[in-house]
């Protein structure tokens, strides 16, 4: 299934915190340039649960490959139970361990549970990276 990709832009108020929501299907494009506009040369760490990785997460992964990127995918239990400093420092560990450092950009992949650890972990590793929520 096809669809055209819808594009609106959050306005915050505050200066330089605007930013693109992207809705749409077949997205795998739009998330490349969303990558590459986010600073070319990065190393991309995508942080999802064992349950979106089993369904999205080899297809992100090989899209993102495929044009050229640095791109890793790091998971954790899904569930609500798993939203917590422990999942947190885990994934931390994980990217400290792989030598990820202020050059990385976190895309959370998942909604809910996932976007709340994997937001987390890009505003506290390193003092905050750039982050994409798909």
């Amino acid at each position: 299934m096809m669809s055209t990709p819808t594009s609106v832009r959050f306005s915050s108020g505050i200066s330089g915190a605007d930013y693109p929501i992207v809705v749409g299907l077949n997205l795998e494009k739009d998330l490349v340039e969303a990558v590459a506009h986010a600073g070319a040369g990065r190393r991309v760490a995508v942080i999802s649960d064992d349950v979106v990785r089993q369904k999205w997460g080899e297809s992100v992964v090989s899209a993102l490959a495929g044009a050229g990127l640095a791109v890793e995918l790091f998971t954790f239990p899904h569930g609500e139970k798993n939203k917590n400093q422990a999942t947190v420092s885990a994934l931390q560990d994980e990217l400290l361990k792989k030598r990820y450092g202020r050059d990385t950009l976190i895309i959370a992949l998942g909604g809910g549970v996932v976007g709340d650890v994997a937001g987390y972990v890009a505003a506290t590793y390193l003092r905050g990276v750039p982050y994409i929520q798909v």
